[in-house]
């Protein structure tokens, strides 16, 4: 590292421009020439060359893989140099080790803006709920909320077959409402059937499905569920007198 150090051209400009490292040559017990150290901050900290910067990164990480600001603490207590920052970051982030281990640390991608609809019925949310409690043979709802008007339609279903729910919103809501420009699902198997893409095609409907595993990006309409089994199931009413069995046909 000595020998390195008296060829660094960076090392050269922070001894020549004065910054706030205190650099001096000093004898390390593991080195037999003297190295260029910081001591301003009262510990002795030799001065990293470019060169061997990701071999000292490698070697504390590798102890237990600690986060950006662990690591870049722990070398800072150490070593000098001047892109410490940026290098541990860097090196962290691209870390195969860290990436398998800390999977819920993923950075998430910023959510996405949905066209503000200029119509009513024009961009339809669309979702399955259930299995319900069976009021004459019915557990399933399907749930159909326009994104402009706020407008709730609920569809009882025996099943959630993609046969049943095309059925069921053609006759519940398209056949009542008109074609929306936009319906919105998740991707259930039942929406992303062939079946319903050839009827979205026919009628002139884009299809749109939100973000696996993400129900908050179909946010209108899971409050809706909510609510709705909120009123169908109200806790501590018998379900013969719930208003399930009056609401369900």
């Amino acid at each position: 590292m000595a020998v390195v150090q008296d060829s660094d051209v960076k090392l050269r400009s922070l001894l020549e421009s004065g910054s706030g490292l205190e650099l001096k040559l000093l004898q390390l017990p593991s080195s037999q020439r003297l190295l260029y150290c910081d001591i301003s901050t009262g510990k002795v900290r030799p001065y990293v060359p470019e060169t061997f910067r990701r071999r000292v990164f490698e070697k504390l990480h590798g102890l237990s893989h600690p986060g950006v600001k662990a690591m870049t603490n722990l070398i800072k207590k150490r070593f000098v140099w001047k892109s410490v920052n940026k290098d541990v970051q860097e090196w962290c982030k691209s870390c195969i080790a860290c990436q398998k281990s800390k999977i819920h640390r993923h950075t998430k991608s910023p959510l996405g803006l949905l066209k503000l609809p200029n119509a009513r019925f024009n961009h339809v949310h669309i979702d399955v709920v259930g299995p319900l409690p069976a009021s004459k043979g019915y557990n399933f709802v399907l749930n159909c909320i326009d994104r402009f008007s706020r407008w709730p339609e609920a569809f009882p279903m025996c099943n959630q077959l993609a046969e049943t729910v095309a059925q069921t919103l053609y006759t519940g809501w398209i056949s009542r409402f008109g074609v929306p420009e936009i319906l919105a699902s998740d991707r259930g198997t039942n929406f992303e059937s062939n079946l319903l893409q050839a009827l979205s095609k026919f009628l002139g409907a884009t299809k749109t499905r939100t973000t696996s595993f993400h129900p908050a990006a179909n946010g209108i309409v899971e409050r809706m569920h909510r609510q709705l089994k909120a009123a169908l199931n109200p806790p501590g009413v018998r379900p013969e007198k719930s208003m399930r069995t009056f609401l369900l046909p």
